[in-house]
């Protein structure tokens, strides 16, 4: 089996890696998952946009856009 996988090195401010601590325990996923799941939704959203579309978020019945940064 080939191991496709690339291992990097990120630097982060304190409250980013405090902010992805805190999902690595709410969610009971190591920070790789909660990197890699980050990723996934960034290229969601990044193509939706390229293409026109939009992404919609819902919360307590409240539906908001989310726009590009």
């Amino acid at each position: 089996m080939i191991d496709d996988r690339q291992r990097l090195s990120i630097t982060l401010t304190k409250s980013a890696a405090e902010v992805l601590d805190d999902l690595a325990k709410r969610s009971g996923k190591t920070k790789a998952e909660i990197v890699r799941n980050a990723l996934f939704l960034e290229k969601y959203a990044q193509d939706a946009w390229s293409e026109k579309g939009h992404v919609i978020v819902e919360r307590g019945g409240e539906k908001r856009e989310v726009l590009p940064r």
